[in-house]
């Protein structure tokens, strides 16, 4: 964390510039203060790091000061970005899946989806599923086996359930998935959601009624 003071002109509020390399140009209102956005700073080397920048107006031995506190981020700049390329890996191998996946919150709402998942419960795109009770998808005959394996998953006395169940896409129409369903522990142990990968087997459910016959 580097401190730092600079001179105010109270006739040109915005004339300033931090010595600490910071490279904000604008300064805090009155006594308020301002959070600059993260930006790329400069160190004595020339070598650059990223910071964060808090300022605010100050008196400073009878002088009107700016206090500037620049705090090096170049840390959590890196481990946001590694996040943020991590999670668009794991969306990429979500969306080459023959399958459909959600993540579904303990409220039965689905978090995530991938394509294919969107795409098979009858949608455009997985915007449209986010938020949307997944409970609503599933038909009427398969309601009652589901609040019973949600309620294993919920309790603990299973981690991981295999079904197949009849499903609605959003326009009416009656699908069969086979699912694959996996309990979210929270850091508590809580239940926290869980997720549901389903694949469309209803040609081979067909077959199978054919062959019966």
């Amino acid at each position: 964390r580097i401190t730092c003071s600079v001179a105010a002109n109270p006739g040109k509020p915005r004339d300033w510039s931090c010595r600490c390399s910071c490279g904000s140009k604008t300064a805090p209102r009155g006594g308020t203060t301002r959070i600059v956005p993260p930006s790329s700073a400069r160190r004595k080397d020339g070598g650059r790091f990223w910071v964060e920048v808090t300022a605010r107006r100050a008196v400073i031995g009878g002088r009107n000061r700016i206090l500037a506190v620049a705090r090096d981020i170049a840390e959590r700049t890196r481990a946001k970005e590694a996040l943020r390329e991590s999670e668009e890996r794991m969306s990429v191998v979500f969306d080459a899946s023959e399958a459909g996946i959600a993540l579904v919150d303990a409220e039965g709402r689905i978090d995530f989806a991938n394509h294919r998942m969107a795409r098979m419960l009858g949608h455009r795109s997985r915007g449209e599923i986010i938020g949307v009770d997944f409970r609503s998808y599933l038909h009427p005959s398969s309601l009652e086996a589901n609040e019973r394996t949600t309620g294993q998953l919920r309790d603990g006395s299973l981690d991981h359930l295999l079904f197949e169940r009849r499903f609605v896409r959003a326009n009416g129409e009656e699908f069969w998935g086979h699912a694959s369903v996996r309990a979210l522990p929270g850091t508590d142990k809580s239940f926290r959601g869980m997720v549901v990968v389903v694949t469309d087997i209803t040609e081979r459910k067909h077959m199978e009624e054919m062959t019966a016959r």
